[in-house]
């Protein structure tokens, strides 16, 4: 049984070294390894303290027990000590390793908090980098809601549970591993009992880790189950929040309701296990621990032992038996955290590691002459979206995609923008492929997009503008230029802070077209070769969008300017017309 308790302990520890390695960086790794041999010390005080209550109990219930041993009077010679003052020093011993042990607990406790909150704050870092990162392609089957609650929750319970609960199963077992040491070594040492006391003992164990081996799969395969199900709540309640406007109209609420007790439902069915599942441990461990006591004194009395040495060795077995409890107990609890959370470990390691890497310190590349798109098609789900499309647009242009929902104009814009890769065919910046991560990363830095539905932030409105320059020195006096062009400028003169005005959760301070405008001024601050205005007129009236377009035209002459639309009379204002069908 102990080799199984030690094959545990460096499985758990290799294991600890390879999912640290994989989350964290070097220094963090390091504060972690910090703490996990703090903890390794914390625990071998206190099995020091538990060892030296085994000799006080001895020495109390008999106080001339250790007279017999031959060393032990020795040394009592040499320091001028009577047998009655090995009480006094040991119950002096207690005292100071109980103090110590409470004072490093204390610093720990401080250090594993602080450690645990840094991680929570790295990884959440971390995960939001990389899904900023992913390809536009990686969207189309992911929920938005799914990856803002694995950021949002999933971090928090990754490292609260799962890389705790790998320290605290290694400290544990330790504890464990030391219990039974001392219960070996008293027994041999001081009770000199025969091999057969143990088999109880051990068959005792035995019976704990064959109900933690049953139990350990059903929890994996449960705790899927949990996490997907707890995702698809938050998501529902996302959503239905989101739809608040519309639910006022489509009187949706029963639908959402429904929709919320059925998914309820199902996560009942292995949140319910999965809660229960923690008091598991103790229930039985409670009563393995009383039939092994009893069986125990069973045994005494059957092999005719004196009632003394029958109290002083039950007192001693209960002792360690107590400090044992609890131990068994948080093992249990926290490899059921490991089994359950492994789920989402495995999503971790798979946004974290994959190839899609932020590209630091890139340039953009110089756009001087023309696009061009080579015999380009785009596929997706075995559809074809776009065939064999060949087309040039020159620096300065400016270009309508026309065509009907459906015809692919998104689909060709996102390809000239870089976000899609073309199934076939080749993207030219004037003689340059675009094909790299590199690459497009770089020509990105070129194009500025003013979208059908506009993202704004819970921020200031100078903010929103600013988005794109937030590391660059303000230039307020194009801010300012933009506002005006963009006829955006009353709504701000009459903002009560100015640019410093938050815009809400929801745009509900913020009518459509002023919604549109901001995005065109945002658009156009980060002075891009390329802007691509996807039906970007739409929430305007017709006087306030044929200003702003003349003033695109007249303002911007030097930029390619890409407009996708539906609308014909945006055609008037394009050198370039592609229609799709």
């Amino acid at each position: 049984m102990l080799l199984t308790f030690q094959k545990m302990f460096i499985q758990l520890f290799k294991k600890f070294n390879t999912q640290t390695r994989d989350f964290f960086s070097p220094d963090q790794r390091n504060e972690l390894i910090k703490l996990l041999f703090s903890v390794i010390i914390l625990t071998f005080l206190e099995i020091m303290s538990v060892g030296l209550i085994i000799p006080l109990i001895i020495i109390l219930i008999s106080p001339k027990f250790f007279e017999r041993f031959d060393f032990l009077n020795e040394i009592l010679i040499m320091f001028q000590l009577e047998t009655s003052d090995l009480i006094f020093i040991i119950l002096g011993s207690i005292i100071i390793i109980y103090s110590l042990k409470t004072f490093i607990q204390y610093r720990i406790l401080i250090f594993q908090s602080s450690i645990n909150t840094k991680l929570v704050n790295s990884l959440r870092y971390k995960l939001l980098k990389a899904y900023l990162n992913k390809n536009y392609s990686f969207y189309f089957t992911k929920s938005f809601n799914d990856v803002k609650s694995l950021i949002n929750i999933s971090c928090y319970d990754f490292v609260f549970f799962y890389v705790n609960g790998m320290i605290n199963l290694i400290s544990e077992i330790i504890i464990v591993i030391g219990m039974v040491f001392l219960l070996l070594a008293s027994s041999f040492l001081f009770f000199k009992l025969e091999a057969s006391f143990f088999l109880i003992i051990f068959s005792m164990i035995g019976l704990v880790y064959l109900y933690f081996k049953l139990l350990k799969n059903k929890q994996k395969s449960i705790g899927k189950i949990f996490n997907n199900t707890k995702f698809s709540i938050f998501k529902l309640n996302n959503q239905a929040i989101s739809f608040f406007r519309e639910n006022k109209l489509f009187n949706s609420t029963k639908y959402f309701l429904d929709q919320l007790l059925k998914k309820n439902h199902e996560h009942s069915e292995s949140a319910i296990f999965l809660h229960a599942s923690n008091y598991f441990p103790r229930l039985f461990l409670e009563f393995f621990f009383m039939a092994g006591s009893l069986t125990v004194v069973f045994f005494l009395l059957v092999t005719e032992v004196s009632s003394v040495k029958i109290v002083t060795i039950v007192s001693t077995y209960g002792v360690v038996s107590f400090r044992m409890f609890p131990s068994f107990n948080k093992i249990m609890v926290n490899f059921q955290n490991l089994k359950h959370y492994e789920y989402i470990k495995s999503i971790l390691v798979e946004v974290l590691n994959d190839d899609d890497q932020i590209i630091q310190n890139s340039k953009s590349i110089k756009f001087s002459n023309r696009i061009k798109l080579e015999n380009v098609s785009f596929r997706y789900n075995d559809k074809n979206i776009l065939n064999n499309i060949n087309l040039e647009i020159k620096k300065g242009d400016k270009v309508c995609i026309l065509g009907p929902s459906g015809s692919g104009k998104s689909t060709l814009v996102n390809l000239i923008m870089g976000l899609l890769r073309p199934s076939d065919g080749k993207i030219y910046v004037d003689d340059k492929i675009i094909s790299t991560k590199q690459d497009i990363h770089n020509w990105q830095n070129n194009i500025s997009l003013v979208p059908q539905d506009i993202v704004l932030l819970n921020d200031s409105l100078l903010n929103n503008i600013v988005i794109s320059d937030t590391n660059k020195k303000l230039d307020i006096n194009l801010v300012n230029q933009l506002i005006q062009n963009f006829e955006l400028k009353n709504f701000i003169d009459n903002s009560k802070n100015k640019l410093d005005t938050i815009i809400s959760d929801g745009h509900l301070n913020m009518s459509g077209g002023q919604k549109q405008r901001l995005a065109l001024v945002r658009a156009f601050y980060k002075n891009p070769s390329i802007i691509v205005l996807d039906e970007a007129t739409n929430s305007l009236d017709n006087k306030t969008a044929k200003n702003i377009l003349e003033n695109l035209i007249k303002f911007q002459d030097d930029k390619t300017i890409i407009f996708v639309t539906h609308d014909e009379k945006i055609k008037q204002y394009c050198s370039k017309i592609i229609e799709l069908t």
